[in-house]
């Protein structure tokens, strides 16, 4: 695993400080900060430094045995949690939204099993087809 760069260690250390003054930092304080504000000018365009805060955040948290604090993102922005409970309450709501997302996935995988299977139809002026289409066969994609 690489070292953490100069950038990374001072964007970890601006979250902390703010955590621990209760306060979740967002794109705009850490822009904000004259330091930061040449840290990340190497691209001009905000998307292209929301991308980047984002990707250090990212190798930060990866880094397990160096900084052993989570970084989360609370989608209003970032913050270390305070205590186990904090941690619990986002970690509940990350594990409902995973779970969801795999019980869709399963739905539509279901329905894809189904393609060019052969269902019985018992009414003969039915309009329903007596062969599943869960695919498209020609789609202008």
């Amino acid at each position: 695993m690489k070292k953490l760069t100069t950038r990374q260690w001072k964007l970890y250390n601006f979250i902390k400080i703010n955590s621990g003054r209760g306060i979740v930092v967002d794109y705009n304080d850490i822009l904000k900060e004259d330091e930061f504000e040449k840290l990340y000018s190497a691209t001009h365009r905000w998307p292209d430094k929301k991308r980047r805060i984002r990707g250090d955040v990212e190798v930060i948290n990866q880094h397990q045995t160096v900084i052993q604090k989570p970084i989360i993102n609370s989608g209003y922005g970032y913050y270390i949690p305070s205590s186990v409970d904090v941690y619990k309450a986002w970690s509940d709501i990350q594990w409902k939204r995973l779970k969801k997302m795999i019980k869709e996935l399963a739905d539509k995988d279901k329905k894809v099993a189904y393609n060019s299977q052969y269902k019985i139809v018992f009414d003969e002026n039915s309009k329903a087809k007596n062969c599943v289409e869960a695919l498209i066969e020609h789609a202008w994609i």
